[in-house]
């Protein structure tokens, strides 16, 4: 069983913590808004993003990022204007050990940067996956059939994340 911390709580962020849950991990999301936290924790649904999809009870929420404290996988999740700034932050408690596991997409403005190459610049050791693909929040939240694909440098690292997301555990 893997500890994975969700950075974000949009819905890709929500869809991929319910996959690692489902999958048998410990996840836990975090968001900067303490309202948002307090929504999820009591309602188990975030309404505006994904309506009608219920969230387990044994996810976990936080606003604290030293969450990512110990924790063996670090899905970054937070929109690309935020990376940069999030990753800066998070970086004291991010293990040199911990899969980064990026699905911001987009590049950083006005250094036209991809989002692995910023959470790079803020995490220098920590492996890098990048998730993405011909795919849709709410079909990974909703388990309709898709297709992501894991890409990184480090194949081990690849190969241990497509493990951690795949439906068919």
């Amino acid at each position: 069983m893997a500890e994975v911390v969700v950075v974000g709580s949009g819905a890709f962020g929500i869809g991929v913590a319910m996959i690692a849950e489902e999958c048998g991990h410990h996840v836990t999301i975090w968001s900067a808004f303490e309202d948002e936290i307090t929504m999820l924790r009591t309602e188990r649904e975030h309404k505006n993003k994904l309506p009608g999809v219920k969230i387990p009870e044994t996810i976990e929420f936080t606003a604290d990022l030293s969450c990512l404290s110990g924790a063996d996988i670090a899905v970054i999740g937070v929109p690309t204007l935020f990376v940069r700034s999030v990753m800066k932050q998070a970086s004291e408690y991010i293990g040199k050990d911990t899969i980064i596991v990026n699905t911001s997409k987009g590049l950083e403005d006005g250094t036209y940067l991809r989002m692995s190459q910023v959470i790079r610049e803020e995490v220098s050791d920590s492996p890098i996956v990048v998730l993405s693909g011909p795919s849709h929040a709410e079909e990974v939240a909703r388990k309709i059939p898709t297709t992501i694909s894991a890409a990184s440098e480090d194949e081990k690292a690849a190969a241990r994340i497509q493990d951690i997301f795949s439906n068919g555990c």
